[in-house]
């Protein structure tokens, strides 16, 4: 499935560019003496470029191609030009987007790093929690500073997941005193960008289990959804928005609330193609759920609050 998505993805591209290829011939640029790659006409610069800018990106730069090389053949006359992945930046400039991805292999993820999904006004975005010890005082009550540009209502958002997580790893582990014996520091990368919103709530718990458990979740991982003082999973919005995002950082597993599982399966909302993008999703009710998602491993079971909702996300 995958493979036939990347095949139609780069289909779509290529179509788009033989487009505007024969478009640019209609102003008066000699196609016969300019020449582009696949991978210059599609991927390099769409995936360089974010959501609907992309076509409008590619057009430019393939009329910034062709108007740079007749420029070049009256001056110099030189031979075929081609374009390529390498000598791109020479004709449209440096890449203007990069990755989502900040961690990309199980190897650079440290415990107590979570990958969420987030959405605002210019689309979906990749929204990583980090979290650290820095200091450690054995039966002092422990604490939890927190950087990033986090909104009111992220803030208060932090301050459920911290006693969340408190209350979930006693419920493991009554012996577990890592939260009264360490200070931890909170921190959600791009600190020039102001952040806000409920839905980062599971994804700040399970950054603070990672951590006090010492487990790593991979960053093929993500999540986004509310949580509430006992632990229930709210629907969060701008589902479409953050499925993109995960795509585009090559997430291939997903946690999301239950409550958006009919609008995750509504094709008028989500179409296949996108859906099929991804591996596994799990929909879970409560945290409970996630924690026997991502610690099952580690020793720590709890007594799930509702039927397994994990299912595969081609649901065939």
């Amino acid at each position: 499935n995958n493979n036939n998505n990347n095949n139609n993805n780069n289909n779509i591209n290529n179509i788009k560019a033989a487009y505007l290829l024969a478009k640019s011939g209609w102003i008066g640029f000699n196609k016969d003496k300019t020449s582009t790659t696949n991978a210059v006409n599609g991927t390099h610069v769409s995936s360089s470029s974010t959501f609907s800018t992309a076509f409008e990106r590619m057009k430019k730069a393939v009329f910034k191609n062709y108007s740079t090389s007749e420029s070049e053949d009256l001056l110099n006359e030189p031979p075929v030009i081609c374009v390529t992945p390498e000598n791109l930046s020479q004709f449209v400039g440096p890449r203007r987007f990069t990755s989502d991805r900040t961690y990309e292999d199980d190897n650079t993820t440290p415990p107590g790093v979570v990958t969420g999904l987030a959405y605002n006004n210019y689309g979906g975005s990749t929204n990583y929690i980090e979290t650290v010890i820095y200091r450690h005082e054995q039966g002092k009550g422990g604490s939890l500073k927190c950087t990033g540009q986090l909104g009111k209502v992220m803030s208060e958002s932090v301050d459920i997941a911290y006693v969340l997580a408190r209350s979930t790893l006693y419920e493991v582990d009554k012996h577990n005193e890592f939260f009264n014996d360490h200070h931890i520091h909170l921190h959600s990368p791009e600190g020039a960008i102001s952040k806000d919103g409920p839905s980062a709530g599971i994804t700040i718990t399970t950054a603070l289990l990672s951590l006090a458990l010492h487990k790593k979740i991979s960053p093929n991982i993500a999540m986004t959804g509310e949580v509430t003082l006992t632990g229930k999973i709210l629907k969060i919005g701008g589902i479409k928005e953050k499925l993109l995002a995960a795509k585009r950082a090559h997430i291939d597993t997903l946690i999301f609330p239950a409550q958006n599982k009919d609008e995750f399966f509504d094709d008028k909302t989500i179409p296949e193609y996108l859906r099929k993008e991804f591996k596994q999703v799990h929909f879970v009710q409560h945290y409970n759920d996630v924690v026997d998602i991502l610690f099952r491993n580690h020793n720590v079971h709890t007594h799930a609050h509702s039927l397994d909702h994990s299912i595969a996300a081609t649901n065939d």
